[in-house]
Protein backbone atom coordinates (compact mmCIF):
# COMPACT_ATOMS: atom_id res chain seq x y z
CA UNK A 1 0.00 0.00 0.00
CA UNK A 2 1.36 3.38 -0.95
CA UNK A 3 1.99 5.55 2.07
CA UNK A 4 0.30 8.92 2.05
CA UNK A 5 0.75 11.91 4.26
CA UNK A 6 -1.81 14.40 5.46
CA UNK A 7 -2.84 16.59 2.55
CA UNK A 8 -2.91 19.78 4.49
CA UNK A 9 -1.41 21.22 7.63
CA UNK A 10 -3.68 23.22 9.86
CA UNK A 11 -2.97 25.48 12.78
CA UNK A 12 -5.39 26.49 15.46
CA UNK A 13 -7.70 29.23 14.32
CA UNK A 14 -7.35 32.59 15.97
CA UNK A 15 -10.80 32.33 17.49
CA UNK A 16 -9.96 29.11 19.28
CA UNK A 17 -6.59 30.39 20.44
CA UNK A 18 -8.33 33.26 22.18
CA UNK A 19 -10.34 30.73 24.14
CA UNK A 20 -7.29 28.93 25.50
CA UNK A 21 -6.00 30.44 28.73
CA UNK A 22 -2.49 31.80 28.62
CA UNK A 23 0.19 29.45 29.89
CA UNK A 24 0.78 29.97 33.58
CA UNK A 25 4.18 29.87 35.19
CA UNK A 26 3.55 27.30 37.90
CA UNK A 27 5.45 27.86 41.11
CA UNK A 28 4.83 24.23 42.12
CA UNK A 29 2.85 21.32 40.78
CA UNK A 30 0.59 22.33 37.93
CA UNK A 31 -3.09 22.80 38.69
CA UNK A 32 -4.37 23.24 35.13
CA UNK A 33 -4.18 20.73 32.27
CA UNK A 34 -5.23 21.51 28.70
CA UNK A 35 -5.84 18.52 26.40
CA UNK A 36 -6.21 18.64 22.61
CA UNK A 37 -8.38 15.85 21.18
CA UNK A 38 -9.47 14.75 17.72
CA UNK A 39 -12.85 13.32 18.71
CA UNK A 40 -14.79 15.92 20.64
CA UNK A 41 -18.04 15.11 22.39
CA UNK A 42 -20.33 17.94 21.43
CA UNK A 43 -22.89 17.91 24.20
CA UNK A 44 -23.66 14.65 26.02
CA UNK A 45 -22.00 14.26 29.41
CA UNK A 46 -24.34 11.61 30.80
CA UNK A 47 -22.42 8.31 30.45
CA UNK A 48 -25.57 6.20 30.10
CA UNK A 49 -26.63 8.27 27.09
CA UNK A 50 -23.35 8.21 25.17
CA UNK A 51 -20.78 5.42 25.36
CA UNK A 52 -18.15 5.57 22.64
CA UNK A 53 -14.55 6.49 21.78
CA UNK A 54 -15.25 10.22 22.19
CA UNK A 55 -16.91 10.11 25.59
CA UNK A 56 -14.40 7.61 27.01
CA UNK A 57 -11.94 10.50 27.10
CA UNK A 58 -14.03 12.44 29.59
CA UNK A 59 -16.58 10.43 31.54
CA UNK A 60 -14.17 8.60 33.85
CA UNK A 61 -13.19 11.98 35.32
CA UNK A 62 -16.78 13.09 35.89
CA UNK A 63 -18.55 10.07 37.29
CA UNK A 64 -18.40 7.32 39.91
CA UNK A 65 -20.24 4.02 40.15
CA UNK A 66 -20.70 1.53 42.94
CA UNK A 67 -17.24 0.11 42.27
CA UNK A 68 -14.11 0.91 40.25
CA UNK A 69 -11.36 -1.16 38.69
CA UNK A 70 -7.71 -0.63 39.50
CA UNK A 71 -6.36 1.50 36.68
CA UNK A 72 -3.06 -0.22 35.90
CA UNK A 73 -2.75 -3.32 38.07
CA UNK A 74 -2.96 -6.59 36.11
CA UNK A 75 -4.91 -8.67 36.90
CA UNK A 76 -7.37 -5.97 37.88
CA UNK A 77 -8.80 -5.44 41.33
CA UNK A 78 -12.35 -4.37 42.11
CA UNK A 79 -12.21 -1.30 44.36
CA UNK A 80 -14.84 0.45 46.48
CA UNK A 81 -16.37 3.64 45.13
CA UNK A 82 -19.92 4.70 46.03
CA UNK A 83 -20.28 1.27 47.63
CA UNK A 84 -17.92 0.53 50.51
CA UNK A 85 -18.52 -3.23 50.69
CA UNK A 86 -20.52 -5.98 49.05
CA UNK A 87 -21.47 -9.61 49.49
CA UNK A 88 -23.17 -12.24 47.37
CA UNK A 89 -26.62 -13.20 48.60
CA UNK A 90 -27.12 -15.75 45.83
CA UNK A 91 -25.51 -16.52 42.45
CA UNK A 92 -27.63 -13.75 40.91
CA UNK A 93 -28.01 -11.27 43.80
CA UNK A 94 -25.26 -9.03 45.22
CA UNK A 95 -25.78 -6.72 48.19
CA UNK A 96 -23.94 -3.38 48.31
CA UNK A 97 -23.46 -1.09 51.29
CA UNK A 98 -23.53 2.53 50.15
CA UNK A 99 -20.95 5.13 51.15
CA UNK A 100 -22.50 7.39 53.77
CA UNK A 101 -22.10 11.13 53.29
CA UNK A 102 -21.15 10.92 49.59
CA UNK A 103 -22.58 13.82 47.60
CA UNK A 104 -23.42 14.87 44.08
CA UNK A 105 -21.93 18.01 42.54
CA UNK A 106 -24.93 20.07 43.71
CA UNK A 107 -24.33 19.13 47.35
CA UNK A 108 -27.24 16.70 47.68
CA UNK A 109 -26.57 13.31 49.23
CA UNK A 110 -26.45 10.14 47.15
CA UNK A 111 -29.32 7.84 48.07
CA UNK A 112 -30.40 4.28 47.38
CA UNK A 113 -33.09 5.73 45.11
CA UNK A 114 -30.38 7.34 42.97
CA UNK A 115 -28.62 3.99 42.61
CA UNK A 116 -31.81 2.19 41.65
CA UNK A 117 -32.80 4.83 39.09
CA UNK A 118 -29.33 5.20 37.59
CA UNK A 119 -29.00 1.51 36.78
CA UNK A 120 -32.61 0.64 36.02
CA UNK A 121 -33.09 3.41 33.46
CA UNK A 122 -30.59 1.56 31.24
CA UNK A 123 -31.67 -1.93 32.27
CA UNK A 124 -35.25 -1.05 31.27
CA UNK A 125 -34.14 1.08 28.30
CA UNK A 126 -36.34 3.97 29.41
CA UNK A 127 -34.94 6.13 26.60
CA UNK A 128 -33.49 5.19 23.18
CA UNK A 129 -30.20 6.85 24.18
CA UNK A 130 -29.67 4.12 26.78
CA UNK A 131 -29.51 1.36 24.16
CA UNK A 132 -25.72 1.29 24.10
CA UNK A 133 -25.41 1.18 27.90
CA UNK A 134 -27.86 -1.70 27.94
CA UNK A 135 -26.51 -3.56 24.93
CA UNK A 136 -22.83 -3.38 25.86
CA UNK A 137 -22.88 -3.43 29.66
CA UNK A 138 -26.14 -3.85 31.56
CA UNK A 139 -28.01 -6.44 29.48
CA UNK A 140 -27.53 -9.18 32.11
CA UNK A 141 -28.87 -7.08 34.99
CA UNK A 142 -32.51 -7.38 35.97
CA UNK A 143 -33.25 -4.84 38.68
CA UNK A 144 -32.03 -3.00 41.77
CA UNK A 145 -33.76 -3.71 45.06
CA UNK A 146 -33.66 -1.15 47.87
CA UNK A 147 -33.15 -2.96 51.18
CA UNK A 148 -32.86 0.18 53.28
CA UNK A 149 -31.45 3.70 53.01
CA UNK A 150 -27.85 2.46 52.96
CA UNK A 151 -28.21 -0.92 51.23
CA UNK A 152 -29.18 -2.08 47.75
CA UNK A 153 -29.26 -5.47 46.10
CA UNK A 154 -28.38 -5.76 42.43
CA UNK A 155 -30.07 -8.64 40.61
CA UNK A 156 -28.61 -10.35 37.54
CA UNK A 157 -30.60 -12.37 35.03
CA UNK A 158 -27.92 -15.07 34.96
CA UNK A 159 -24.94 -15.82 37.22
CA UNK A 160 -22.23 -13.57 35.84
CA UNK A 161 -18.45 -13.86 36.27
CA UNK A 162 -18.11 -10.27 35.01
CA UNK A 163 -20.78 -8.51 37.07
CA UNK A 164 -18.33 -6.32 39.02
CA UNK A 165 -16.46 -5.41 35.85
CA UNK A 166 -19.74 -4.29 34.27
CA UNK A 167 -20.69 -2.24 37.33
CA UNK A 168 -17.30 -0.50 37.11
CA UNK A 169 -17.97 0.82 33.60
CA UNK A 170 -18.86 4.50 33.30
CA UNK A 171 -22.26 3.56 31.86
CA UNK A 172 -23.06 2.17 35.31
CA UNK A 173 -22.27 5.47 37.06
CA UNK A 174 -24.63 6.85 39.69
CA UNK A 175 -26.24 10.19 38.81
CA UNK A 176 -28.83 12.37 40.52
CA UNK A 177 -32.44 11.27 40.03
CA UNK A 178 -33.62 14.54 41.58
CA UNK A 179 -31.74 16.55 38.96
CA UNK A 180 -33.11 14.34 36.19
CA UNK A 181 -36.69 14.82 37.43
CA UNK A 182 -36.16 18.58 37.55
CA UNK A 183 -34.78 18.76 34.00
CA UNK A 184 -37.09 19.97 31.23
CA UNK A 185 -36.47 16.76 29.27
CA UNK A 186 -34.13 13.74 29.30
CA UNK A 187 -32.15 15.42 26.55
CA UNK A 188 -31.59 18.49 28.72
CA UNK A 189 -30.27 16.26 31.49
CA UNK A 190 -27.94 14.46 29.08
CA UNK A 191 -26.22 17.79 28.37
CA UNK A 192 -26.25 19.00 32.00
CA UNK A 193 -26.16 15.94 34.26
CA UNK A 194 -25.37 15.99 37.96
CA UNK A 195 -22.81 13.35 38.87
CA UNK A 196 -20.56 12.44 41.78
CA UNK A 197 -17.02 12.19 40.36
CA UNK A 198 -13.96 14.26 41.29
CA UNK A 199 -14.47 16.82 38.51
CA UNK A 200 -17.63 18.59 37.43
CA UNK A 201 -18.56 20.51 34.28
CA UNK A 202 -17.77 24.21 34.62
CA UNK A 203 -17.99 25.58 31.07
CA UNK A 204 -18.68 24.36 27.56
CA UNK A 205 -18.64 25.81 24.04
CA UNK A 206 -20.07 23.80 21.17
CA UNK A 207 -17.39 22.33 18.88
CA UNK A 208 -14.66 24.17 20.78
CA UNK A 209 -13.94 23.20 24.38
CA UNK A 210 -15.20 21.89 27.69
CA UNK A 211 -13.83 22.86 31.09
CA UNK A 212 -13.99 20.60 34.14
CA UNK A 213 -13.20 21.79 37.65
CA UNK A 214 -12.48 19.97 40.88
CA UNK A 215 -14.93 20.50 43.71
CA UNK A 216 -14.51 20.42 47.48
CA UNK A 217 -17.40 18.07 48.23
CA UNK A 218 -15.97 15.00 46.51
CA UNK A 219 -16.02 11.98 48.83
CA UNK A 220 -12.65 10.57 47.71
CA UNK A 221 -9.08 11.77 47.36
CA UNK A 222 -8.87 15.26 45.97
CA UNK A 223 -7.95 15.25 42.25
CA UNK A 224 -4.53 16.64 41.29
CA UNK A 225 -5.93 19.37 39.04
CA UNK A 226 -8.12 22.36 39.74
CA UNK A 227 -9.03 22.76 36.06
CA UNK A 228 -9.11 20.18 33.26
CA UNK A 229 -9.76 21.51 29.74
CA UNK A 230 -10.43 19.58 26.52
CA UNK A 231 -10.16 21.35 23.16
CA UNK A 232 -11.46 20.17 19.81
CA UNK A 233 -8.45 20.14 17.45
CA UNK A 234 -9.34 17.84 14.59
CA UNK A 235 -6.10 17.62 12.63
CA UNK A 236 -3.00 15.94 14.14
CA UNK A 237 -0.71 18.62 12.71
CA UNK A 238 -2.77 21.29 14.45
CA UNK A 239 -2.60 19.38 17.72
CA UNK A 240 1.19 19.16 17.44
CA UNK A 241 1.40 22.88 16.69
CA UNK A 242 -0.72 23.69 19.73
CA UNK A 243 1.49 21.54 21.97
CA UNK A 244 4.77 22.94 20.65
CA UNK A 245 3.47 26.51 21.03
CA UNK A 246 2.36 25.91 24.61
CA UNK A 247 -1.32 26.39 23.83
CA UNK A 248 -2.18 22.91 25.17
CA UNK A 249 -0.26 20.58 27.48
CA UNK A 250 -1.33 17.13 26.26
CA UNK A 251 -2.45 15.81 22.86
CA UNK A 252 -3.72 12.47 21.56
CA UNK A 253 -3.94 10.48 18.31
CA UNK A 254 -0.63 11.37 16.68
CA UNK A 255 0.36 8.79 14.01
CA UNK A 256 3.93 7.47 13.84
CA UNK A 257 4.78 9.40 10.67
CA UNK A 258 4.12 12.68 12.51
CA UNK A 259 5.93 11.87 15.74
CA UNK A 260 9.15 13.45 14.45
CA UNK A 261 7.47 16.86 14.61
CA UNK A 262 7.57 16.53 18.41
CA UNK A 263 11.05 15.02 18.70
CA UNK A 264 13.71 17.30 20.14
CA UNK A 265 11.28 20.08 21.02
CA UNK A 266 12.16 21.67 24.31
CA UNK A 267 9.82 20.90 27.19
CA UNK A 268 7.72 18.21 25.50
CA UNK A 269 7.86 14.46 25.01
CA UNK A 270 5.96 11.74 23.16
CA UNK A 271 4.68 8.39 24.33
CA UNK A 272 3.57 5.57 22.06
CA UNK A 273 0.65 3.25 22.75
CA UNK A 274 -0.82 0.36 20.78
CA UNK A 275 -4.54 0.59 21.39
CA UNK A 276 -6.38 -2.50 22.61
CA UNK A 277 -8.78 -1.93 19.75
CA UNK A 278 -9.26 -3.17 16.22
CA UNK A 279 -10.26 -0.85 13.43
CA UNK A 280 -12.89 -2.96 11.72
CA UNK A 281 -15.53 -2.97 9.00
CA UNK A 282 -18.93 -4.56 9.60
CA UNK A 283 -20.95 -6.44 7.00
CA UNK A 284 -24.64 -5.70 6.56
CA UNK A 285 -25.73 -9.21 5.66
CA UNK A 286 -29.11 -8.05 4.37
CA UNK A 287 -27.46 -6.31 1.40
CA UNK A 288 -26.68 -7.99 -1.93
CA UNK A 289 -24.12 -9.48 -2.55
CA UNK A 290 -23.18 -9.73 1.13
CA UNK A 291 -26.01 -12.13 1.90
CA UNK A 292 -23.69 -14.91 0.75
CA UNK A 293 -21.18 -15.90 3.46
CA UNK A 294 -18.70 -17.03 0.83
CA UNK A 295 -18.49 -13.49 -0.52
CA UNK A 296 -18.04 -12.04 2.96
CA UNK A 297 -15.28 -14.57 3.63
CA UNK A 298 -13.66 -13.78 0.28
CA UNK A 299 -13.54 -10.10 1.24
CA UNK A 300 -11.87 -10.97 4.54
CA UNK A 301 -9.32 -13.17 2.77
CA UNK A 302 -8.53 -10.41 0.25
CA UNK A 303 -7.39 -7.94 2.91
CA UNK A 304 -3.65 -7.74 3.50
CA UNK A 305 -3.72 -6.67 7.14
CA UNK A 306 0.02 -6.55 7.45
CA UNK A 307 0.23 -4.11 4.52
CA UNK A 308 -2.29 -1.87 6.28
CA UNK A 309 -0.26 -1.94 9.49
CA UNK A 310 3.01 -1.26 7.65
CA UNK A 311 1.59 1.47 5.45
CA UNK A 312 -0.36 3.37 8.06
CA UNK A 313 1.70 2.83 11.21
CA UNK A 314 5.13 1.82 9.95
CA UNK A 315 4.55 -1.65 11.38
CA UNK A 316 4.26 -0.31 14.92
CA UNK A 317 0.63 -1.40 15.21
CA UNK A 318 -0.48 -5.02 15.47
CA UNK A 319 -1.43 -7.21 12.53
CA UNK A 320 -4.15 -9.37 14.12
CA UNK A 321 -4.16 -13.14 13.95
CA UNK A 322 -7.48 -13.48 15.75
CA UNK A 323 -9.88 -11.43 17.83
CA UNK A 324 -7.55 -11.09 20.81
CA UNK A 325 -5.06 -8.51 22.03
CA UNK A 326 -1.39 -9.32 22.79
CA UNK A 327 -0.62 -9.14 26.47
CA UNK A 328 -4.25 -8.99 27.55
CA UNK A 329 -6.58 -11.50 29.18
CA UNK A 330 -7.60 -14.19 26.70
CA UNK A 331 -4.60 -13.86 24.40
CA UNK A 332 -3.72 -17.28 22.94
CA UNK A 333 -0.20 -17.48 21.44
CA UNK A 334 -0.13 -19.11 18.02
CA UNK A 335 -3.86 -18.75 17.43
CA UNK A 336 -4.43 -17.69 13.82
CA UNK A 337 -7.75 -17.44 11.98
CA UNK A 338 -7.33 -14.24 9.96
CA UNK A 339 -5.29 -14.80 6.82
CA UNK A 340 -4.39 -13.06 3.60
CA UNK A 341 -5.15 -15.50 0.79
CA UNK A 342 -6.23 -13.83 -2.48
CA UNK A 343 -6.28 -17.14 -4.39
CA UNK A 344 -8.73 -18.63 -1.92
CA UNK A 345 -10.78 -15.43 -2.11
CA UNK A 346 -11.06 -15.76 -5.89
CA UNK A 347 -12.11 -19.40 -5.54
CA UNK A 348 -14.87 -18.51 -3.09
CA UNK A 349 -16.14 -15.76 -5.40
CA UNK A 350 -16.28 -18.27 -8.21
CA UNK A 351 -18.18 -20.78 -6.08
CA UNK A 352 -20.64 -18.05 -5.04
CA UNK A 353 -21.18 -16.99 -8.69
CA UNK A 354 -20.33 -13.41 -7.74
CA UNK A 355 -22.03 -11.22 -10.35
CA UNK A 356 -19.87 -8.11 -10.13
CA UNK A 357 -22.27 -6.16 -7.91
CA UNK A 358 -20.79 -3.14 -6.19
CA UNK A 359 -19.53 -3.57 -2.63
CA UNK A 360 -19.54 -0.21 -0.84
CA UNK A 361 -16.89 0.39 1.83
CA UNK A 362 -17.63 3.16 4.32
CA UNK A 363 -14.94 5.71 5.14
CA UNK A 364 -15.36 7.77 8.31
CA UNK A 365 -11.96 9.38 8.70
CA UNK A 366 -13.50 12.30 10.59
CA UNK A 367 -13.77 9.82 13.48
CA UNK A 368 -11.03 7.24 12.88
CA UNK A 369 -7.56 8.54 12.05
CA UNK A 370 -6.37 7.49 8.55
CA UNK A 371 -9.60 5.61 7.91
CA UNK A 372 -9.75 7.16 4.43
CA UNK A 373 -6.31 5.81 3.52
CA UNK A 374 -7.15 2.38 4.92
CA UNK A 375 -10.47 2.15 3.10
CA UNK A 376 -8.96 3.24 -0.22
CA UNK A 377 -6.22 0.63 0.15
CA UNK A 378 -8.78 -2.05 0.99
CA UNK A 379 -10.81 -1.18 -2.10
CA UNK A 380 -7.73 -1.77 -4.24
CA UNK A 381 -7.13 -5.10 -2.51
CA UNK A 382 -10.69 -6.18 -3.30
CA UNK A 383 -10.35 -5.10 -6.92
CA UNK A 384 -7.28 -7.36 -7.24
CA UNK A 385 -9.40 -10.44 -6.54
CA UNK A 386 -12.23 -9.28 -8.80
CA UNK A 387 -14.58 -7.48 -6.45
CA UNK A 388 -16.18 -4.27 -7.67
CA UNK A 389 -15.40 -2.07 -4.66
CA UNK A 390 -16.46 1.52 -4.08
CA UNK A 391 -15.50 3.86 -1.22
CA UNK A 392 -18.30 5.99 0.23
CA UNK A 393 -17.19 8.76 2.60
CA UNK A 394 -19.34 9.82 5.53
CA UNK A 395 -19.09 12.82 7.81
CA UNK A 396 -20.82 13.77 11.05
CA UNK A 397 -24.58 13.60 10.60
CA UNK A 398 -24.44 12.13 7.10
CA UNK A 399 -24.98 8.48 8.00
CA UNK A 400 -28.05 6.77 6.53
CA UNK A 401 -30.83 5.89 9.00
CA UNK A 402 -30.53 2.45 10.58
CA UNK A 403 -34.09 1.62 9.60
CA UNK A 404 -34.77 -0.04 7.24
CA UNK A 405 -31.68 -2.15 7.72
CA UNK A 406 -31.73 -3.17 4.04
CA UNK A 407 -30.71 0.39 3.13
CA UNK A 408 -28.08 0.85 5.81
CA UNK A 409 -24.33 0.83 5.05
CA UNK A 410 -23.06 -2.23 3.22
CA UNK A 411 -19.62 -2.41 4.87
CA UNK A 412 -19.52 0.06 7.74
CA UNK A 413 -16.32 1.45 9.25
CA UNK A 414 -16.22 0.69 12.95
CA UNK A 415 -13.91 -0.26 15.80
CA UNK A 416 -13.81 -3.12 18.28
CA UNK A 417 -12.24 -1.74 21.48
CA UNK A 418 -11.54 -3.99 24.43
CA UNK A 419 -14.24 -2.41 26.56
CA UNK A 420 -13.33 -4.31 29.70
CA UNK A 421 -10.36 -6.44 30.84
CA UNK A 422 -11.57 -9.88 29.86
CA UNK A 423 -11.23 -12.24 26.92
CA UNK A 424 -14.73 -11.23 25.83
CA UNK A 425 -13.97 -7.53 26.30
CA UNK A 426 -13.64 -6.86 22.57
CA UNK A 427 -16.13 -9.42 21.27
CA UNK A 428 -19.08 -9.16 23.64
CA UNK A 429 -19.93 -5.44 23.20
CA UNK A 430 -19.98 -5.79 19.40
CA UNK A 431 -21.09 -9.31 18.45
CA UNK A 432 -23.36 -10.42 21.31
CA UNK A 433 -27.14 -10.84 20.91
CA UNK A 434 -27.50 -7.57 22.85
CA UNK A 435 -25.26 -5.62 20.44
CA UNK A 436 -26.82 -3.01 18.18
CA UNK A 437 -25.88 -4.68 14.84
CA UNK A 438 -27.56 -7.88 15.99
CA UNK A 439 -30.64 -6.10 17.33
CA UNK A 440 -30.84 -3.94 14.21
CA UNK A 441 -31.13 -7.10 12.11
CA UNK A 442 -27.85 -6.95 10.17
CA UNK A 443 -27.10 -10.64 10.86
CA UNK A 444 -30.21 -12.67 9.93
CA UNK A 445 -28.29 -15.95 9.75
CA UNK A 446 -27.70 -15.87 13.53
CA UNK A 447 -30.88 -14.00 14.48
CA UNK A 448 -33.82 -15.82 16.00
CA UNK A 449 -35.13 -18.18 13.33
CA UNK A 450 -31.85 -18.01 11.42
CA UNK A 451 -30.00 -21.09 10.25
CA UNK A 452 -27.17 -20.71 12.78
CA UNK A 453 -29.09 -19.11 15.65
CA UNK A 454 -29.03 -22.02 18.08
CA UNK A 455 -25.35 -22.75 17.52
CA UNK A 456 -24.52 -19.05 17.91
CA UNK A 457 -26.49 -18.70 21.15
CA UNK A 458 -25.08 -21.89 22.62
CA UNK A 459 -21.46 -20.91 22.00
CA UNK A 460 -22.01 -17.32 23.10
CA UNK A 461 -23.58 -18.23 26.44
CA UNK A 462 -20.73 -20.61 27.25
CA UNK A 463 -18.05 -18.08 26.28
CA UNK A 464 -19.72 -15.31 28.25
CA UNK A 465 -21.16 -16.96 31.36
CA UNK A 466 -19.27 -20.16 32.16
CA UNK A 467 -17.97 -19.79 35.75
CA UNK A 468 -14.68 -21.66 35.17
CA UNK A 469 -12.11 -19.29 33.57
CA UNK A 470 -10.10 -21.90 31.65
CA UNK A 471 -13.24 -23.54 30.32
CA UNK A 472 -14.67 -20.17 29.35
CA UNK A 473 -11.45 -19.36 27.49
CA UNK A 474 -11.86 -22.54 25.47
CA UNK A 475 -15.46 -21.64 24.62
CA UNK A 476 -14.36 -18.12 23.72
CA UNK A 477 -11.91 -19.53 21.18
CA UNK A 478 -14.66 -21.71 19.69
CA UNK A 479 -17.05 -18.77 19.52
CA UNK A 480 -14.58 -16.49 17.72
CA UNK A 481 -13.68 -19.23 15.23
CA UNK A 482 -17.36 -19.85 14.60
CA UNK A 483 -17.94 -16.16 13.91
CA UNK A 484 -15.10 -15.95 11.38
CA UNK A 485 -15.55 -19.30 9.63
CA UNK A 486 -19.32 -19.73 9.63
CA UNK A 487 -20.79 -16.22 9.96
CA UNK A 488 -18.08 -13.73 8.90
CA UNK A 489 -19.83 -10.61 10.23
CA UNK A 490 -16.79 -8.34 9.96
CA UNK A 491 -13.36 -7.50 8.61
CA UNK A 492 -10.91 -7.13 11.46
CA UNK A 493 -8.27 -4.71 10.21
CA UNK A 494 -5.46 -3.81 12.62
CA UNK A 495 -4.60 -2.44 16.03
CA UNK A 496 -3.43 1.17 15.60
CA UNK A 497 -0.28 2.50 17.21
CA UNK A 498 -0.57 6.15 18.11
CA UNK A 499 1.29 8.68 20.21
CA UNK A 500 0.47 10.98 23.05
CA UNK A 501 2.36 14.25 23.13
CA UNK A 502 2.73 16.02 26.46
CA UNK A 503 4.70 18.51 28.49
CA UNK A 504 7.72 16.80 30.01
CA UNK A 505 6.52 17.24 33.60
CA UNK A 506 3.47 15.02 33.01
CA UNK A 507 3.62 11.37 34.10
CA UNK A 508 0.75 9.44 32.52
CA UNK A 509 0.08 6.02 31.02
CA UNK A 510 -2.95 4.73 29.17
CA UNK A 511 -4.92 2.63 31.68
CA UNK A 512 -4.67 -1.14 31.37
CA UNK A 513 -8.11 -1.97 32.72
CA UNK A 514 -10.35 0.54 31.00
CA UNK A 515 -11.25 0.77 27.35
CA UNK A 516 -9.03 2.58 24.81
CA UNK A 517 -9.26 6.39 24.77
CA UNK A 518 -10.01 6.46 28.49
CA UNK A 519 -7.93 9.27 30.00
CA UNK A 520 -8.22 9.28 33.79
CA UNK A 521 -6.78 12.40 35.40
CA UNK A 522 -7.82 11.45 38.90
CA UNK A 523 -5.68 11.12 42.01
CA UNK A 524 -3.08 8.42 41.41
CA UNK A 525 -3.70 8.26 37.65
CA UNK A 526 -1.55 11.23 36.65
CA UNK A 527 1.33 12.93 38.44
CA UNK A 528 3.59 15.88 37.71
CA UNK A 529 7.31 16.19 38.24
Amino acid sequence: MERKVMKKTLILGAALLLLIPALTAFGGQRKVLKVGVQMFENKIWDPAASYNNRTAQYHINLHDGLVRLSTMEVPYKVLPALATSWKEISPTVTEFKLRQGAKFWDGTYITAEDVKWSLERSINQDHPAYSSAFGRVLYNFEKVEIVNASTVRVHNRNPDPLKYVMLAQTTSAILSKKAFDAAASPEDFFTSPVGAGPYRIADFKQDSYVKFESWDGYWGEKPPLEELWYYSIKEPTARITALVNGEVDFIVDIPPDMKSAMDGKKGIKSQGVTLDMFYAWMFNMTRHPLKDQRIRKAISLAIDRDALNQGLYGGKGVTPTSHHYPGRTGYIPGWKIYEYNPDKARQLLKEANYDGSVVELSDCHYYYLYNDLATQAMAKMLEKVGINAKVVTYGPGSWPPKDPVEKYNMVRCWSNPMYFPDMMGGVDPHWAPSSWPYRQGQQPVIAEGGELHELYMGLYKKARFDPVPERRKRYYKQFVEFLEDEVTPFIIGYQPHLFFGMDEDIVFEAPANYRPYTMPFRAGDVTFK
